[in-house]
């Protein structure tokens, strides 16, 4: 099987969560086999720490945003400024 690259491997947040979603799902039905409710477990927290890391980063870039006060677009009362 071929290596995957970085940005093959790195699914959007979205995506990320929604695999989340299905992982839990399929671990709360309890039907799972014990070797693939492990499996899935271990990929669900991988896939939790992607997920906390990309919620992370984006964090970061709003609060640089905000640092910057020329960059915010909306003035104090929420309304948009000229």
């Amino acid at each position: 099987m071929p290596r995957q690259t970085k940005a093959e491997s790195q699914k959007s947040f979205e995506e990320g969560l929604l695999e989340l979603e299905q992982i839990l799902m399929g671990m709360e039905g309890g039907d799972l086999p014990l070797e693939e409710a492990v499996a899935a477990y271990e990929r669900g927290a991988k896939l939790a720490l992607e997920l906390e890391a990309q919620l992370k980063a984006g964090r970061q870039r709003v609060e640089k945003l905000m640092k910057d006060q020329s960059r915010v677009p909306f003035g104090e009362e929420g309304e948009t400024e000229p």
